[in-house]
């Protein structure tokens, strides 16, 4: 897909040109044809389906289908674009005059940083879902007699972070270059903007857009800012990308993220998390861990498709490689205020045993001026590299081209995610600019211990467990889509049907399950017959009971949603001042710089990122056989110190300190960061419980219009 290709020449805009060179105007139909290719590949049903979760349920099938039919018959109009110079916002859509509004430093930025194109798409598609829902709900919808009433003006959700979400999930057309823009310059010439496609779609999903963070609405204008997910938002994958620069490649990076992305997802295998077998459901222990574990293994095989295609063995989740929540793996305080279950074990015999008052691991080693705990997690670090070192299997490789093996792969994502978890986990930062002479909060408070002030991480308590796994625990509970209603081959199951199945099981519905298993099995036989065809099996599908299965769905995921979602309503702020007591432990939520938000999540990033380039550099060395590389393991280790007493980041501190004062005070404000703190757990919650509502709605839409979507029964 070309839409651009008509430009005239393609040529790079260089900085300090004359204003002759400055782009004057820019054009783009890339979103428009890329929605109408959906459209002509989509029947009536599957289009609605797909685009109403993104601009509402409260527009009529009809609403949809006219959209369908204009975009099939290019009836659809495309929004100006207009270049602005003024405000603050990257881009913004007018309602009113049906303009797309780009501030020409966006622009500027993707034409001298061509690898940062991928973000102007990202902007593109975003404005481009406010004008289809502008479209869709002032212009079709108001056809149709029942496209007037309980109509809103708007949609009730951010449609345009769900639109441009969606549409890069879809990673279609799977090609390489696309043209996504034109500009032309004030002399009258004309270029064009490219960008890999997938590389870009697979940009704007991992860095998940929020719409907390990126969208501040007022009726007629509706803006694109900075936020989560935008370009000052450094994910654990944003960081290692970077390694491309050393000279790893695409897919063995993915192969790292994998051990870094299990490592991540280990989390949800929590004590307060996991039901002992043969118990009831009782929040939060919802759900027992082999189920957990294949509902992880079903997120897994989306985010990492390609990986699994070519060995579907070696990238499964298992029980094995996921593990179970260990406070090491993650550099938390171990500690526990309220030890429930009082034993861990006897839930799952792989998990640890709560620490007791006067555990010698909670204490501050005097020495070194940090918890004696994260020596724990410096030797998970060293085990997890000294097994990528050596390529994670006992014996050789057998390629000699190879540099790793994808065990090794894997091992070496979860020992880095260790090591940056580092600095966005523990006070490291906040210590180093101490040492530099500035004010912030440390978040602990003097203590009998060389440098007063100990090196600390935060405990990871019921309310941290919720508030930072409430996005996974959602995809897991309510996967995208419905039945897959088309005949394909026998035992496929979709991610909504794996999840169904689990989910009957661990609830004890025996019936329900009984009967959704009774229908697949028709499917597969259905679809094991010569010459079955996707219209004959709508035929017969016509005469099943259809609507039965989306009260099946609802029967599986509300139970468990709501659960959860309620849970969230009852979100503490933990009591004490650790920056005031010394026995006062902080939480994870206090500490965490993962936020694109807290005043020092670029800081903790720029330093991870230092950190990782040279443990990298030293891994490939040692892959190449180099007689004199070093071990990345020790220097790894070599890391984890108090910063009065180490040097390497002294100066990086002291640069990004100078430039901004602003987030150096914001730093030193507790007021500040409780309040940053409360409203990233109030957008949290909002998203979850906007997600459970929107999750079921979609099986209500269905049911409230089953027969105009599918027909008569």
């Amino acid at each position: 897909m070309n839409p651009d290709m008509n430009s005239k020449k393609s040529a790079r805009f260089t900085s300090g040109s004359e204003n002759a060179q400055q782009p004057v105007t820019l054009h783009s139909n890339f979103a428009v044809t890329q929605l109408t290719a959906i459209a002509l590949e989509s029947q009536p049903a599957q289009f609605t389906l797909a685009m109403a979760p993104i601009f509402g349920y409260d527009l009529p099938p009809d609403a949809y289908n006219a959209l369908r039919d204009a975009l099939i018959a290019g009836a659809l109009p495309n929004p100006t674009i207009e270049l602005v110079t003024e405000g603050t916002y990257a881009a913004e859509y007018d309602n009113k005059d049906r303009v797309i509004r780009i501030h020409a430093g966006t622009l500027r930025q993707a034409i001298q940083a061509p690898e940062s194109s991928w973000e102007l798409l990202a902007i593109l598609l975003h404005e481009f879902g406010h004008h289809i829902d502008n479209v869709l709900r002032n212009d079709l919808a108001p056809r149709f007699p029942n496209g007037i009433i309980g109509i809103a003006s708007d949609s009730p959700a951010e449609e345009g972070s769900r639109y441009a979400n969606a549409m890069a999930a879809l990673r279609a057309p799977r090609i390489n270059n696309v043209v996504i823009a034109s500009y032309s310059l004030a002399d009258g010439q004309t270029f064009f903007i490219e960008t890999s496609y997938g590389a870009a779609m697979e940009h704007i999903v991992q860095t998940q857009i929020d719409s907390e963070g990126l969208t501040t609405d007022s009726g007629r204008f509706e803006k694109f800012e900075a936020g989560v997910g935008s370009n000052g938002h450094f994910t654990h994958n944003r960081i290692r990308a970077s390694l491309v620069l050393l000279g790893f490649s695409e897919e063995e990076l993915q192969k790292i993220e994998f051990g870094s992305w299990l490592r991540d997802h280990s989390q949800l295998i929590d004590p307060k998390l996991v039901r002992p077998e043969g118990k009831p459901v009782n929040f939060p222990a919802v759900l027992g861990r082999d189920a957990l574990t294949r509902m992880v293994d079903i997120l897994a095989a989306r985010e990492f498709s390609a990986l699994r295609a070519g060995s579907p063995d070696e990238y499964t989740v298992t029980q094995e490689n996921l593990g179970v929540y260990r406070a090491s793996q993650h550099i938390d305080n171990p500690r526990v205020e309220n030890p429930l279950p009082d034993d861990p074990t006897a839930v799952d015999p792989d998990f640890e045993p709560w620490p007791r008052p006067g555990d010698r691991r909670l204490q501050i080693d005097p020495e070194r001026s940090m918890k004696i705990y994260l020596q724990d997690s410096i030797a998970q670090m060293y085990w997890d590299l000294e097994a990528a070192v050596a390529g994670g299997l006992p014996h050789a490789l057998t390629d000699i081209d190879a540099k790793c093996t994808n065990e090794g792969l894997r091992r070496f994502g979860a020992g880095l995610h260790i090591l940056e978890d580092f600095f966005a986990h523990s006070n490291f930062v906040e210590l180093s600019l101490i040492k530099a002479g500035y004010k912030v909060l440390p978040w602990t408070a003097p203590s009998d211990c060389k440098w007063g002030l100990p090196v600390v991480t935060g405990m990871f308590g019921s309310t941290d467990v919720i508030a930072s796994l409430a996005t996974p625990i959602a995809k897991l509970l309510m996967p995208d889509g419905l039945f897959d209603f088309t005949p394909s081959e026998p035992g496929h199951r979709s991610d909504t049907e794996k999840m169904m199945l689990i989910l009957l099981k661990e609830q004890g519905k025996l019936t329900e399950l009984a009967a959704l298993i009774g229908w697949l099995h028709l499917r597969d036989r259905w679809a094991a017959l010569p010459g079955s065809t996707a219209f004959e099996f709508g035929v017969w599908l016509a005469s099943t009971p259809r609507r039965g299965l989306g009260n099946l769905v609802k029967t599986a995921f509300a139970g468990s949603i709501i659960l959860i979602g309620n849970s969230i309503d009852d979100l503490q702020t933990a009591q004490g001042d650790p920056n005031e007591d010394n026995s006062i432990d902080p939480t994870h939520s206090q500490l965490s710089k993962d936020h694109a938000e807290h005043p020092l999540h670029a800081l903790a990033a720029g330093l991870a990122l230092s950190a990782i380039r040279q443990v990298a550099a030293a891994m490939l060395q040692s892959w190449e056989r180099e007689p004199d590389a070093a071990d990345p393991a020790e220097i790894a280790a070599s890391f984890f110190s108090h910063p009065q007493d180490s040097t390497w980041q002294d100066e990086l501190v002291e640069e990004w300190a100078l430039e901004n004062p602003d987030k150096i005070r914001k730093a030193a404000s507790k007021s500040d960061l409780e309040e940053l703190n409360y409203q990233l757990k109030t957008a949290k919650r909002k998203a979850f419980q906007e997600f459970a509502k929107n999750g079921l709605a979609s099986h209500e839409y269905v049911e409230k219009h089953f027969e105009d979507l599918f027909g008569k029964e």
